[in-house]
């Protein structure tokens, strides 16, 4: 799940037949920017329809505190923007991250101006079943399974925003710990403790909710 990919007769396709999915080297990066700085309506679709799907999921997990309508303005400008920007694109992380990072600066600026309301019912719905481990170690007590991704929801939303950001990237977006680090603007060591924290308050609250049951 490292990178965007979608299946044959997928929404990648829309416009005509015969237009490739998300890019998923940068070499394929560098040509949809190609396609899309000159107008090609097919490239910008693609562009928008991808980017703009990891954008609301991202947007959706990051901030308990914007509405939908919120979400989807964020996610427009971000569109809007990065089109617009793209010559500002340098191939040294994926454009998927660095279309990301626009949206998280968006997301952090709508939440520091406040949301319309709480949203903390906002629900995982796309958890994996389990977890990879990846720096550290996932305890087997984080093994999350169908059943348990209700409880794993309610726990995410309690985390602080940035917290939940991490989780999201690094199990949703499936992006690693450099890449997440780029996306939040942060050093890659302080990105590696920030997970490890958000696993460890996640654990605990997920096991303070078992206790409690």
């Amino acid at each position: 799940m490292g990178h965007i990919a979608q299946s044959p007769g997928s929404h990648a396709t829309i416009g005509a037949v015969g237009v490739n999915p998300l890019p998923t080297s940068r070499g394929q990066d560098l040509a949809l920017i190609g396609r899309v700085q000159l107008g090609d309506s097919e490239a910008i679709e693609v562009f928008c329809q991808e980017f703009g799907q990891a954008i609301a999921r991202y947007s959706r997990r990051f901030a308990n505190s914007l509405s939908p309508e919120e979400i989807e303005d964020i996610a427009q400008v971000t569109l809007i923007g990065a089109i617009e920007g793209l010559e500002r694109f340098q191939s040294n992380s994926s454009l998927k991250t660095w279309v990301l990072r626009i949206a998280h600066h968006k997301l952090v600026d709508a939440v520091r101006r406040g949301g319309s309301r709480d949203r903390r019912e906002t629900v995982f719905a796309e958890m994996p079943e389990a977890w990879e481990p990846e720096f550290p170690e996932v305890p087997e007590d984080l093994m999350v399974t169908r059943e348990q991704q209700q409880r794993v929801a309610k726990a995410l939303s309690a985390l602080p925003d940035l917290e939940r950001a991490v989780i999201t990237l690094r199990y949703i977006e499936d992006m690693d710990t450099l890449q997440i680090s780029e996306v939040i603007d942060k050093s890659h060591r302080s990105t590696q403790k920030l997970l490890t924290d958000a696993r460890a308050h996640l654990r605990a609250l997920l096991l303070s909710e078992e206790a409690q049951s």
